[in-house]
């Protein structure tokens, strides 16, 4: 299910610049020099020990240049999901084995950085095949840096799929719903004194290959943010920050007859706190609306929030919370688009230099708009993460999801048990 007007979570995947292979990417290589709350939080700080080493490739050895770096990496997983087809009764269970390769290259220089990267994720269910997918991505991006500011593009490929827990999913008799997602994405930062401009404009076009009314769910999305901000004292930034969302499907109709075209705005007003490596905080508050062309869709408005904090309050412990509220796309009958609020809260441990415990809970509520339904929905995972040295990783972990709704047959509880072997150079 992809967000309407997530605006915010979709400007931490452009900064981030990593939004390319969320599925199965190879591990990066983390800053040398760790100044903030997220460079040293305890799963993404660094740890030259257990980093790929890469595979460098010089030009011209006479005039080294930037060096192009490889980094290749393979997973090999496995598990098992107790409610494969997220089932309200009788729930059957599958196991299920991954392989996922990423190749990753980079050559970063002191104004440009360029990468490129491609990486798969392939599952194979022990008994029902119709859970099958392979999932992939291919990406370009270009980093520039230059005086106070940095531009970045991107343009991608991937090939999705849709969770069996998406409420738009197929049936349990039916094949798991796959897609091609194009993108291109251009974010930029810049300073000018104490003020912080941050513009950015990102395009997506989706092509569903099966599932019901397929042709009719195709579409393109384009998204516009600016964020104005101004740090009246170091660390402490003060932010406005308008967006715009556009949604057009290829159909003029879909099949029950409905034109799902969309049009959205959102306005936010904030806080961010970024004073020393202990402490990242943002919080923001907002109005948000979404326009449907066809009448007989429920049009969505309302008060917006949400926020992120990194705490590290030991050197060995690092707190995560987070408020996302968007507006979801939905094909359901009736249904314009679905208002979703999420909350999350976990905390990762770092018992050694290379073992390390990593935990969240998720609860999220959503409302169906144009229909009575409304869904509660919660999951609580824990991971064991073991750096065996810079060429080996082990992870072995359990979730727990679980969605009550006010329509019986669309709730469920499903276990999930998986371990993940991650080969790297």
């Amino acid at each position: 299910m992809t967000p309407y007007l997530s605006f915010r979570r979709r400007r931490r995947l452009v900064a981030l610049a990593t939004a390319c292979a969320a599925c199965c990417a190879a591990p990066g290589v983390a800053p040398a020099t760790a100044q903030t709350a997220a460079e040293e939080a305890v799963m993404t700080r660094a740890r030259p020990d257990f980093d790929p080493i890469g595979i460098e490739i010089f030009f011209d050895e006479e005039q080294p240049a930037p060096p192009l770096t490889v980094f290749p990496a393979l997973g090999l997983g496995g598990g098992y999901d107790s409610n494969v087809f997220r089932e309200s009764e009788g729930g059957r269970g599958d196991f299920f084995w991954e392989i996922s390769p990423a190749l990753r290259v980079s050559n970063t220089g002191q104004d440009l950085g360029l990468e490129a990267g491609i990486s798969a994720r392939v599952r194979r269910n022990l008994e029902f095949e119709s859970n099958d997918f392979e999932d992939y991505d291919i990406y370009g991006q270009a980093n520039y840096f230059f005086l106070d500011s940095d531009i970045s593009l991107q343009i991608g490929y991937s090939r999705g799929h849709e969770d069996r827990s998406d409420p738009d999913s197929t049936g349990s008799g039916e094949n798991i719903i796959q897609y091609d997602r194009y993108r291109a994405l251009i974010y930029s930062q810049n300073r000018f004194g104490d003020f912080l401009v941050s513009p950015s404009l990102e395009y997506y076009k989706y092509n569903y290959l099966t599932g019901p009314d397929r042709d009719g769910r195709d579409h393109w999305q384009g998204v516009a943010t600016l964020r104005l901000g101004y740090e009246f004292q170091p660390g402490y930034v003060v932010f406005l920050e308008p967006g715009y969302d556009l949604r057009r499907y290829d159909l003029a109709v879909d099949s029950l007859g409905l034109n799902r075209d969309s049009s959205g705005w959102q306005a936010l007003a904030g806080l961010t706190y970024n004073v020393s490596a202990v402490t990242f905080a943002e919080a923001y508050v907002g109005y948000f609306q979404q326009d449907y062309e066809d009448a007989a869709l429920a049009d969505a408005g309302g008060l917006t929030y949400g926020g992120t904090l990194t705490w590290n309050p030991l050197d060995l412990l690092t707190v995560n919370a987070s408020i996302d509220r968007s507006v979801q796309k939905s094909t359901l009958a009736g249904v314009s688009g679905t208002v979703s609020t999420s909350y999350l809260l976990g905390f990762d441990y770092e018992f050694t230099d290379s073992l390390m415990l990593t935990t969240s809970g998720i609860v999220t509520t959503s409302s169906f708009e144009g229909a009575s339904r409304e869904d509660f929905s919660y999951s609580a995972g824990a991971s064991l993460v073991y750096l065996v040295n810079e060429f080996a990783q082990a992870r072995l972990g359990s979730r727990y999801e679980a969605r009550d709704s006010d329509l019986e047959t669309n709730s469920y509880r499903a276990m999930i048990v998986e371990a993940l072997l991650t080969l790297q150079y």
